[in-house]
């Protein structure tokens, strides 16, 4: 292990729509370039699964999936792993609705177009180290 990098932040991007995933990838590359491992689900059932089975440090949600949406979204991937940070991923119109999301579970949201990359970055190290300050045995 003494020469491998070790990533520093595992990220599960859920989203089903292709331009944003293009979008929130070339972001979270910009900001924390090698850092990092992204791993996208399309679908919420899936979103689940990776989950409840692998580690990740923060989960970045959109809510509208094609087998779910709405405040059901959050619930349930609160439901499945209350311990990592969940971000929703909103619209500008969808300010109000991604304030509610909170009430859900969700412990932050993004607003797409009014958010700027130094926001997102300094949103989710907060998270991020919020984790593993509360879960710092469970870190490899």
């Amino acid at each position: 292990m003494g020469d491998m990098h070790e990533v520093k932040y595992k990220v599960l991007l859920v989203e089903n729509e292709a331009c944003d995933i293009a979008y929130y990838q070339h972001c979270l590359k910009n900001i924390f370039h090698d850092d990092i491992i992204i791993t996208v689900s399309r679908k919420l059932k899936h979103a689940l699964k990776e989950a409840a089975t692998a580690r990740h440090d923060i989960i970045l949600l959109d809510t509208e999936l094609p087998d779910c949406s709405g405040i059901k979204t959050v619930q349930r991937m609160w439901e499945v792993n209350s311990e990592i940070p969940i971000i929703v991923l909103a619209g500008a119109e969808q300010a109000e609705y991604a304030r509610q999301t909170i009430l859900a579970g969700a412990n932050d949201y993004l607003i797409k177009e009014l958010d700027n990359e130094g926001f997102a970055k300094e949103l989710i190290h907060y998270w991020v180290n919020y984790y593993h300050q509360h879960h710092d045995d469970t870190i490899h």
